[in-house]
């Protein structure tokens, strides 16, 4: 199992790179932070959160189950929602945020292929907040805004 960062740990302060190779330790990378969430009770997660600087996301959320590489929000909708949301990487922590209720995204999956799709709801929210992993940025600092 891989160690989940706790904030205020540098890794969830920077800017994930892109990943170019799609190859078994991608696979088996994925598959670890999979069982990582899932053990820890979480529905998503991003590699900045287990010391990995790669655009890496894996989800077990209503429309989506599995790994997200290179993630990509396309757009974002008018309406928006409040909602609690928790994170792995701040334990016991629970914040009102306020976040679009759906998106169009585009991603590659583990072989590389291109994937865009709409998603609504609690996945596009988690799928939001795991991308902000993945450019620095913490769900604290949403409320700022």
């Amino acid at each position: 199992m891989l160690e989940i960062l706790q904030y205020p740990n540098t890794a969830l302060r920077e800017k994930a790179k892109p990943i170019t190779s799609f190859d078994e330790k991608l696979s088996n990378l994925s598959n670890e932070m999979m069982y990582t969430m899932i053990v820890n009770k979480g529905i998503g997660l991003a590699g900045n959160q287990v010391g990995v600087l790669e655009r890496i996301i894996v989800l077990v959320c209503p429309e989506f189950v599995g790994a997200m590489i290179n993630p990509e929000i396309l757009s974002y909708s008018e309406k928006q929602q409040t909602k609690r949301e928790g994170c792995l990487s701040f334990k016991d922590q629970f914040l009102q945020i306020k976040r679009p209720y759906s998106i169009k995204i585009k991603y590659q999956d583990l072989l590389g292929a291109f994937h865009e799709q709409e998603f609504t709801g609690i996945t596009a929210r988690c799928i939001q907040h795991e991308v902000n992993h993945l450019d620095g940025i913490v769900f604290k600092d949403l409320l700022k805004e």
